[in-house]
């Protein structure tokens, strides 16, 4: 029963994902893992009900196993999480270094943050500099690219005036906490972001950003914070 439980919530994961197009699944690999887990931890309850049905003490023995596989899976996870962003921050250094179109490189970097971050969108701004004017690039859903000239920016236009005076990255968790900043970016469709500074020397001459983290339930930790 739970084995066909299992089947049939995977089969409607898998349908809801093909139908909005959101993200690209491995088929096999979801249903498999989906078993295998359901199986283990079936075997699991039915031991510890077996457990404790002939000797009520007994039980503490598979409480304090899971307790130790959920530390062990939880460490695992989070260096898991540390070599795939290490991978990427090489494979894009390498791409920028190796690259000489500007244009291409920059959507290899956009690609590979969203990737990293597990966003919807990034973005990076060029500032103005005195009469020459500033650009924006976007990389946003489906993979939708767009570029725009800015001749000037409001003060009070996100929080790039932040990020650029402090100098350093910030993050906007969600639900972003500052009033005005969750109207002004509920207007763009924007739930989360993190924005870091791009320098030229001393000098801050833009931003760069990812938002909307793909998540209902997670939003951008401070670790994501530190890598960015």
């Amino acid at each position: 029963a739970v084995l066909l439980m299992d089947q049939l919530v995977a089969s409607n994961v898998l349908l809801a994902i093909s139908l909005s197009q959101a993200a690209r699944v491995n088929r096999r690999h979801m249903i498999t893992t989906g078993t295998a887990f359901a199986l283990a931890n079936t075997c699991l309850a039915l031991g510890a009900v077996t457990l404790l049905w002939l000797h009520p003490v007994a039980v503490l023995l598979p409480v304090g196993l899971c307790a130790v596989l959920v530390v062990a899976y939880n460490a695992y996870a989070s260096e898991l999480r540390k070599r795939k962003s290490v991978d990427l921050l090489v494979q894009s250094t390498r791409y920028a270094q190796e690259s000489t179109e500007a244009d291409s490189v920059t959507r290899s970097l956009l690609s590979r943050a969203r990737e990293m971050f597990v966003a919807e969108v990034a973005e990076l701004t060029v500032f103005p500099q005195g009469e020459e004017p500033g650009t924006r690039i976007v990389l946003g859903p489906n993979d939708e690219y767009r570029r725009e000239r800015i001749a000037s920016l409001d003060p009070n236009d996100g929080v790039w005036t932040r990020v650029a005076t402090e100098g350093r990255a910030l993050r906007l968790a969600r639900p972003i906490a500052d009033l005005r900043l969750r109207a002004h970016y509920a207007e763009r469709g924007i739930r989360d972001l993190m924005a870091a500074p791009l320098r030229r020397g001393d000098r801050v001459v833009g931003e760069i950003m990812v938002a909307n983290r793909r998540s209902d339930v997670v939003t951008f930790s401070s670790d994501d914070l530190d890598l960015f």
